[in-house]
């Protein structure tokens, strides 16, 4: 969406961090992060400052890494995947990618296919405003027929940075590659006993190996799930 049209200002993010500070609970003792109302102050603006990209304690919220995505200078898309022709885009005005060292590789059912990994050479980069077709060896026809396949194309720093240092992620890209063919059915794989149901009271109870899930007949959401630890 924020490449949608020119008059998007950086996703209109408000703050950087949350302006919160660790206060104690009178009762417990315990610490927490405190804002407007936890100090008895009234009026207050309640939790209208804990709007930023990381925790006041500067942990990073999942905000933080879509911006990192949507902020990338790169795009990588498919143009050929059966004959591991990919484009690359090169979104800035001035500036080449010899900042960075270009990885690619092929992941089967979420595991990296050991030997189906390499680099673009700079050579095959594009330069700034420009787009470039470069080709993954892949191998499509001897691809697992019965397994899912995804290709992910990585932008590492060549060399220490004031954010990060050297073989720092900056920028990524996956692109799926193949859908599992012939799926099983559930109950040909799934193991373990059959789930008992009963009711309690407005609640339809589920219970299997492992957990008991529990659904509100009145507003069909779930009321309480519980795993074993």
């Amino acid at each position: 969406a924020i490449e949608s049209t020119n008059f998007f200002m950086g996703g209109a993010i408000w703050d950087w961090i949350d302006q919160a500070m660790y206060y104690y609970d009178k009762k417990t003792g315990d610490r927490f992060m405190a804002y407007g109302g936890d100090f008895g102050d009234k009026p207050n603006d309640g939790t209208f400052v804990n709007n930023g990209l990381i925790f006041a304690d500067m942990k990073p919220k999942p905000q933080y890494f879509e911006v990192k995505k949507v902020y990338q200078n790169v795009g990588v898309k498919a143009v050929d995947i059966p004959q591991g022709k990919i484009e690359l885009f090169n979104k800035n005005y001035f500036k080449d990618l010899s900042d960075y060292q270009v990885q690619w590789s092929l992941f089967k059912d979420g595991v990296a296919v050991a030997g189906s990994t390499g680099t673009i050479a700079s050579a095959d980069l594009p330069k700034a405003r420009q787009k470039k077709q470069v080709v993954l060896p892949i191998e499509y026809a001897k691809l697992d027929v019965g397994s899912e396949y995804f290709v992910k194309v990585q932008f590492l720093l060549n060399e220490d940075k004031p954010w990060a240092n050297r073989g720092f992620v900056q920028m990524e890209e996956q692109l799926f590659v193949k859908a599992t063919e012939n799926k099983p059915l559930i109950s040909t794989v799934a193991k373990g006993k059959n789930p008992v149901l009963s009711k309690e009271g407005e609640l339809q109870v589920v219970k299997g190996d492992q957990f008991v899930a529990k659904f509100d007949n009145k507003t069909g959401s779930i009321y309480s799930l519980a795993y074993a630890d």
